[in-house]
């Protein structure tokens, strides 16, 4: 039985600990994040601490709802799951949600970036990036 329909938060404090997040795990973020890879360490990165650049968004909208770094959505939300033993471990912890940050890791004044898009590879991406 699906409970609900929107996913619930869960706060990312509570899986900080390295111990409580299996390798593989969606949020075993620390060997793939920018601040953290050489480390070999597992679990969450500390967004608030690694993250010391105001995000220019912010200043432009002040408005914008940003991401709270400290949440995550759970992963298995079905309660009396008769598939829960064939389900990926990886999505035990959670997720982590997707979203602008109001802090972010880069110092805009330093970084330039472009993207390129494909063709047909990725139809509608260029409405959305200006």
């Amino acid at each position: 039985v699906a409970v609900g329909t929107a996913a619930s938060l869960v706060p990312a404090s509570r899986y900080l600990n390295a111990e409580e997040i299996e390798k593989g795990s969606a949020v075993d973020l620390k060997p793939h994040h920018l601040a953290t890879w050489q480390e070999k360490l597992h679990g969450l990165v500390p967004e608030r601490k690694v993250n010391k650049f105001p995000n220019p968004m912010a200043l432009e909208f002040p408005e914008m709802n940003f991401l709270n770094p400290d949440e995550l959505v759970m992963g298995h939300i079905i309660m009396n799951d008769s598939k829960a033993k064939s389900r990926n471990k990886e999505l035990a912890s959670g997720c982590v949600r997707a979203n602008a940050c109001k802090d972010i890791f880069w110092d805009p004044s330093q970084v330039r970036a472009g993207i390129v898009t494909c063709g047909g590879l990725c139809p509608g991406l260029n409405s959305i990036i200006r």
